[in-house]
């Protein structure tokens, strides 16, 4: 792979009388109407010039074959789960220069990242792609990233499923995932503009004493820039209708809309997030939108969502401009009353309709194309020509045109917009809430670390089976034989990290460490991002130790932080970890899962990783009178509803009532989706008119588990 640039270049040629229409229309707008808005709009000035602009010169859009590619991972900075290496002391701080995370991404083969585990027993390596310091050219432009592929060389014996995710928000999101196989470079393709990037290890490590051995890491693309967006996301003119099949090339068009022609586009995938009710969010996307872009596949005219869409835009007479993803996607004589043909498929029929190619060479010719088109349209747009009111609209050379339906849209496509009109404001997850306490309870002392969640660095043990006994969470669930397992990080730091979910003033700390204990240890409290000292140096030693702060500390998160072991390299291990003192307040529960009994022991590890992550404190509703003492005080209190999609669940009838209570106190519903058995939505009527609508999180599939967990996250976060 070369490291030049290219670009595919539109032929100069005359165009054809619609074009030149096209682009003597857009010449007219640019000399004549830039000067009303200026004395209006200085904004829409500057985009109908810039659209203008765009519409009539020559479109250079990068091409993103294989030759013009650049390995953008190249010596960037990395971080990673932990560092690990089976003939060298378990923890030996040296392994850290010899075979440290930066070892993946440089230039020679034959060094490697040995991977380790973090507090969570996942075993990952990540990079960011802007760590070098480059900036963009212009001060109007900002430097973004095109990535198509990513290559893997793999030491590790045996088969690895591994995982390529982006981080969108600081949530870890799944692109591909793929095996390793041994000594061989394995590649995978994709499409994405992050600037940070994570190699995961999906496989369940069972017993293994380390994770993977990458020897190689390269991620290949290319640098862009990109102009800043005229207008507000939330209010895109651009809506982009697909089936998930083409996810990729429509992401490419949605960025080169936005990077050319500095105008929002709104996409589902980076739009809306688990629990969030999508149709309400289709219908505002597409009543705000100026053009609707039909990207037209196999799949799609069958797709019931994506119908859904055609219906909408045909009922709001939206301008819309079809797109044909599919090459072998043709479409036949249909008559009205053809029962083999979709409805979506019967509205389309006989649209003009613009290609565009999923081959990276063909794609930037194609895609050029379209967004002259849209350029054009939304020129008219910003003139304030009376385009509504027309069949076709002039400056788009005849594409963009108005859908008309041979007959009403069936009953499972249909929609009912004074209901979307009802749901005007998106469901926000409201999490970290606290209860006031009353004065004589306020005075109370007691251990506020006790069942809060715990984030660590790193376990010693890598075993499922033993996971419950010393995994983060052991250190504050009350029972003197589970403990932690202490670790260091990525960064050779062994800690662990307690959230007691509200401001308390802590006098008192209690530690039983293990056998591997801490010679000495510092106690810190979270200050906005950064970490302070409460006390630098505290003196460890095997049992039970007993620390007074004098004066007081108030936080709400605290870390234990080794500062020196017992054993040289060594990480350290605690059986249990007290914070004694007082609050004015309590924290709740942010959130609660309702499930059935027999779904208990499969999801455990599930929410106790979530609870870890995000260091949010969950409730259980399973049906037992011990659940359901305090469920009423929970559920009034937490920030959103969890339900667990199963056969038993749906049968349960606290399942039933706990997310009727939910829906009349107007909080926010997450479908886990977790059994392959169960037709999505389900079929139980006390149910299907709640979930019906719902983004639901997928955890069927034990290879897409790293990725739903990103979007469990990104839907509570």
């Amino acid at each position: 792979m070369g490291c030049s640039a290219s670009v595919a270049t539109l032929p100069h040629r005359d165009p054809p009388r619609s074009e030149k229409k096209l682009v003597d229309g857009c010449n007219k707008a640019s000399c004549i109407v830039v000067q009303k808005f200026e004395e209006n709009n200085e904004q829409e000035a500057v985009l109908l010039r810039r659209l203008a602009d765009f519409a009539s010169s020559e479109i250079r859009i990068p091409d993103l074959s294989q030759p013009s590619l650049t390995n953008l991972a190249l010596n960037k900075p990395t971080k990673c789960s932990a560092v690990l290496v089976a003939h060298m002391h378990r923890d030996d701080s040296s392994r850290f220069l010899l075979h440290g995370p930066d070892r993946a991404v440089d230039s020679n083969d034959t060094s490697a990242w040995h991977g380790g585990f973090d507090g969570d027993q996942k075993c990952w390596i990540a990079v960011d792609l802007s760590g070098s310091g480059d900036g963009a050219n212009s001060p109007s432009l900002s430097q973004g990233f095109q990535v198509v592929e990513t290559e893997v060389l793999c030491r590790s014996s045996g088969k690895f499923n591994l995982a390529i995710q982006e981080n969108v928000s600081g949530t870890w999101l799944t692109l591909r995932t793929f095996e390793t196989v041994t000594d061989q470079w394995v590649r995978a393709s994709f499409y994405s503009e992050s600037q940070q990037y994570r190699l995961f290890d999906t496989s369940l490590a069972k017993g293994r004493d380390h994770g993977m051995v990458i020897a190689g890491w390269r991620l290949w693309g290319i640098r862009s820039a990109k102009a800043p967006l005229v207008g507000s996301p939330d209010k895109p003119r651009v809506f982009i209708s697909y089936q998930w099949g083409v996810q990729d090339t429509v992401r490419r068009l949605k960025r080169d809309i936005e990077a050319y022609l500095s105008v929002p586009a709104w996409m589902d995938i980076e739009q809306l997030t688990a629990g969030e009710e999508f149709v309400a969010e289709m219908y505002r996307g597409i009543k705000a939108a100026d053009i609707v872009i039909l990207c037209r596949t196999e799949l799609y005219v069958k797709s019931v969502n994506c119908g859904r869409e055609v219906n909408m835009a045909t009922l709001l007479k939206k301008w819309v401009l079809v797109v044909d993803l599919s090459e072998t996607f043709a479409v036949q004589e249909v008559s009205s009353v053809d029962a083999d043909r979709s409805w979506a498929e019967k509205v389309l029929f006989g649209m003009p309709s613009l290609p565009l190619s999923t081959n990276p060479v063909s794609y930037a010719s194609d895609a050029a194309r379209i967004l002259k088109v849209i350029a054009s349209f939304l020129c008219d747009v910003l003139d304030g020509s009376a385009v509504d009111a027309r069949t076709s609209a002039p400056n788009s050379a005849g594409m963009a045109s108005k859908l008309t339906a041979p007959s009403a849209a069936p009953a499972e496509l249909a929609v009912d917009f004074a209901q979307l009109e009802c749901s005007v404001v998106p469901q926000k997850l409201s999490i970290r809430r606290v209860h006031p306490l009353s004065l004589e309870s306020s005075c109370h002392r007691k251990d506020f670390a006790l069942h809060r969640p715990c984030q660590a660095s790193g376990n010693f043990v890598s075993d499922n089976d033993l996971w419950e006994t010393i995994r983060p969470s052991a250190l504050t669930d009350g029972k003197p034989n589970t403990r932690w397992s202490g670790a260091k990080d990525g960064e050779g730091k062994c800690w662990i990290v307690v959230d007691v979910g509200c401001d308390v003033t802590v006098d008192q700390v209690r530690v039983n460490f293990e056998a591997a204990y801490a010679l000495v240890w510092a106690l810190q409290v979270k200050r906005g991002d950064c970490w302070e000292y409460a006390e630098d140096r505290l003196c460890g030693g095997e049992g039970w130790h007993e620390y007074t702060l004098d004066p007081p500390v108030t936080a709400r998160q605290f870390r234990a932080l080794l500062v020196s072991p017992r054993w040289v390299g060594a990480g350290m291990s605690i059986w249990q970890l007290e914070l004694w003192g007082t609050a004015m307040q309590q924290p709740v529960s942010d959130m609660v899962f309702t499930m059935a009994l027999s779904d208990c022991v499969k999801t455990a590890r599930l929410f106790d990783e979530v609870e870890s992550a995000m260091l949010l404190k969950g409730y259980i509703s399973d049906g037992t009178q011990e659940t359901q003492r305090d469920l009423d005080f929970a559920i009034r209190n937490c920030g959103v509803l969890m339900c667990v999609v199963s056969q038993d669940s749906l049968s349960c009838p606290h399942v039933h009532e706990d997310l009727r209570r939910a829906r009349l106190l107007g909080l926010p519903i997450v479908p886990i989706y977790f059994d392959s058995q169960v037709k999505w939505p389900p079929e139980v009527p006390e149910v299907r008119s709640l979930f019906d609508g719902l983004l639901y999180v997928d955890f069927r599939r034990i290879e897409d588990y790293s990725g739903s967990i990103g979007l469990l996250q990104r839907a509570i976060a």
